[in-house]
């Protein structure tokens, strides 16, 4: 009788081994896990898995190979029912896993059900796919940027997901109807009402709410109740910046317009915080520091910004308390982020000021990268030459500014910054005579004697100034929830000034007997000469450790000749 139930007991350990069906069946039973709570545990339990797919268009095999040996998961399945030779049209890159599994559900008909580490893998009873997939790209309204970990959901069900750090996202809906919410800090929550039948594309564009509800958003947060600093943050969106400098499109005017800014002259960008002086205020454009940002150097009390405000996606002034990571700062810190360009075509534009004309080219590299490029110049130079209005002096500028952005990964971004600005002065070799003056007088013994007096100057200007910046930016996106940035930026400032002047003066007083004289020739060589550049690296960490507390932490390392 033992030898019986011996030979029972190993029969039924062989059936289960060879026939999937009563695994499934035998391992759900002792577990005690119904089908659709494995489907499910499927779909969300694997989200936080992710692996890396090396070939393009791998086999079914190829992916299950790549699967087991990145994590701790196994496949169990019958040979003659997987398909495992059926290529799979998966790009290169890291996935999710459940999401991955997803869309080999879709492709090949199959159903895979998760038991504590093993993936049960059989044909879908229907052999067609339960579900389709509903794709697209969350983007800012006016500047067309990607929003990095915006959310997209399902109204009324816990299906959702996020985007990636190209704003991309996925979802696997049924087939019918249904309303879909997508959210995003900072911006105004939308809903949309769709309806999928088979695989689709729906593109999503948030609008900021700052400049829906206000033109100036204001944030004030105080540090604790312990008398630390006070922090104050004013934003400005992009088209807060070109509505309100509508005559000149002047980044740095428009910060004039903020509270707790002043300035003492309506020609010159340059302003004052709470009193401190111009030069304790700090620019930053993307992470990187940029010195004396303005054109018109040669002009004391006039200047214009060298920033092009068509690119820039927003810009926040720092009045007082800002963090370590900003330095040693007194007045203020001025953060300015330029945007992406666009990633659906190549489109441009062009317009025309008081002071300069600019133009602007944007559009997609590739299906990953992008890149937007614009270019001032100015012409008053040549208006004040048709006016015949000051026409010794040449003032003129221009600048060129670029960002290129590449994703190589959804957790990978590269993006390459350059800046470069130039002015050009010069005044024409003239010479300018003072009125000529004469009078009569008498000396003391009586005798008429003719006073004639002359004086003049020969002046020649030069000047010219240029700026250049170069900043390499890398992120990663470790989790939903920590995010690594490092960059290395090169800054290169340049100013020469030559000054000559000759001046003369000429004196003669003479009667009939005597004359007395002098000449006087004065000649004066001014130079200046102005280097900056500086070498700068920073790596940060931001971690959000609670939905309320998070963690910034940072290295930096900067080099100043």
């Amino acid at each position: 009788m033992k030898s019986i139930i011996r030979l029972l007991t190993l029969y039924m350990l062989l059936a289960l081994c060879f026939t999937p069906e009563l695994l499934q069946c035998a391992i759900r039973d002792s577990s005690s896990v119904p089908e659709r709570k494995a489907s499910a545990d499927t779909e969300t339990g694997l989200r936080d898995v992710r692996v890396s797919i090396r070939a393009a268009n791998p086999s079914l095999k190829t992916i299950f190979d790549e699967v087991e040996s990145q994590t701790r998961f196994r496949f169990v399945y019958m040979k003659d029912d997987v398909p495992l030779s059926d290529a799979s049209p998966t790009d290169p890159g890291d996935y999710q896993l459940g999401v991955l599994l997803q869309d080999l559900s879709r492709r090949h008909g199959l159903v895979f059900n998760r038991i504590n580490d093993r993936i049960v893998v059989k044909r879908s009873g229907s052999g067609r796919a339960e579900t389709v997939t509903l794709t697209g790209v969350v983007r800012d309204a006016s500047t067309n940027e990607p929003l990095v970990f915006a959310t997209v959901a399902v109204e009324g069900t816990q299906q959702g997901t996020t985007a990636d750090a190209n704003g991309r996202y996925m979802l696997q809906l049924t087939p019918g109807a249904c309303t879909l919410r997508c959210a995003f800090v900072g911006y105004r929550t939308d809903k949309f009402a769709v309806t999928v039948e088979g695989d689709s594309q729906l593109n999503i564009a948030l609008t900021a709410t700052d400049v829906v509800l206000q033109d100036v958003t204001v944030f004030a947060h105080r540090m604790d109740d312990a008398g630390q600093a006070e922090v104050n943050a004013l934003t400005l969106q992009s088209e807060t910046i070109k509505r309100v400098t509508s005559l000149i499109p002047d980044v740095m005017r428009s910060v004039q317009m903020l509270p707790g800014v002043s300035t003492n002259n309506e020609f010159s960008s340059r302003f004052n915080v709470r009193g401190g002086n111009q030069d304790e205020n700090l620019v930053v454009v993307n992470g990187t520091q940029v010195y004396d940002p303005f054109h018109v150097k040669e002009v004391s009390n006039a200047s214009i910004g060298i920033f092009n405000a068509d690119m820039i996606r927003k810009m926040d002034l720092i009045t007082g308390g800002f963090t370590a990571r900003y330095g040693d700062k007194m007045s203020s810190v001025l953060n300015i982020e330029y945007r992406e360009g666009s990633h659906d075509r190549v489109k441009g534009m062009m317009s025309l000021s008081m002071m300069d004309a600019n133009m602007l080219v944007e559009g997609p590299m590739g299906e990953q990268g992008s890149f937007i490029i614009g270019g001032r110049k100015s012409y008053f130079e040549y208006v004040m030459k048709m006016l015949d209005a000051g026409p010794y002096f040449h003032p003129s500028f221009y600048d060129i500014q670029g960002v290129f952005a590449y994703a190589p990964s959804t957790s990978d971004k590269l993006m390459l910054k350059l800046i470069h600005s130039g002015d050009d002065f010069f005044e024409d070799p003239h010479r300018q005579d003072d009125p000529f003056s004469q009078w009569v007088g008498y000396d003391r013994a009586g005798a008429r004697y003719t006073v004639t007096q002359q004086s003049g100057d020969s002046v020649d200007n030069r000047a010219t100034y240029y700026s250049n910046m170069a900043a390499l930016q890398y992120t990663h996106i470790l989790s939903s929830d920590a995010v690594l940035k490092s960059e290395v930026s090169l800054y290169d400032q340049r100013e020469n000034e030559d000054y000559w002047t000759d001046r003369y003066y000429r004196y003669k007083a003479a009667n009939p007997q005597t004359m007395y004289f002098y000449n006087t020739t004065q000649q004066y060589q001014h130079r200046s000469i102005l280097e900056i550049r500086t070498l700068e690296a920073n790596s940060s960490l931001d971690l959000q450790i609670a939905p309320s507390y998070g963690i910034k932490t940072g290295l930096s390392y900067q080099d100043i000749k």
